[in-house]
């Protein structure tokens, strides 16, 4: 994580290929500058209407594991868990989704964005500092609608923390 606030930016694009092909750009630019993004994944809707992820990059150092949980609970709610194709995506995306309902800090809007989506369009999301966003943003093009969004950083606090239980909790 950046330990800065982040923002996301959610663009819709006409189909897969044209996600796809934005994504591989944007991982060049991400590599030549150094930006500094927490995680990226392009959606697409399919013609059943469920939700197909594709993870853009891996995290490189443990401590990045945590920008996976970010993405996560922001996909999480832009999609209901309920429309991801994969089982277990779906359970792990419910269980962050969760943490941040369990908090009160979900956000109606980000559902909003994702009912724009349909069936056959591809969505690419960027979780990343401020910098990181906007330098995206002006370096991907094809988009059809591209929205931003600060993410609170109670949210972000509340999905990166590990879950702590106690020894009572096993028994």
């Amino acid at each position: 994580m950046t330990g800065q606030p982040l923002l996301m930016i959610f663009s819709i694009f006409r189909d897969l290929s044209s996600a796809i092909a934005a994504a591989a750009h944007v991982e060049d630019v991400i590599r030549y500058h150094g930006a500094g993004v927490d995680g990226a994944a392009v959606l697409a809707k399919d013609p059943a209407g469920k939700i197909v992820y594709h993870e853009v990059g891996k995290p490189s150092m443990p401590q990045d594991a945590a920008r996976g949980a970010v993405l996560g609970a922001v996909v999480g709610m832009i999609f209901p868990p309920s429309l991801f194709a994969s089982a277990f995506l779906s359970a792990s995306i419910s269980t962050l989704v969760d943490r941040v309902e369990d908090a009160q800090l979900g956000d109606p809007g980000l559902r909003k964005l994702g009912a724009r989506l349909a069936a056959g369009q591809a969505a690419f999301v960027v979780v990343g500092t401020e910098a990181a966003v906007n330098q995206i943003a002006d370096a991907h093009l094809g988009y059809e609608s591209l929205a931003r969004r600060r993410l609170s950083p109670r949210l972000v606090a509340a999905v990166s923390e590990p879950t702590v239980t106690s020894p009572r909790d096993s028994e």
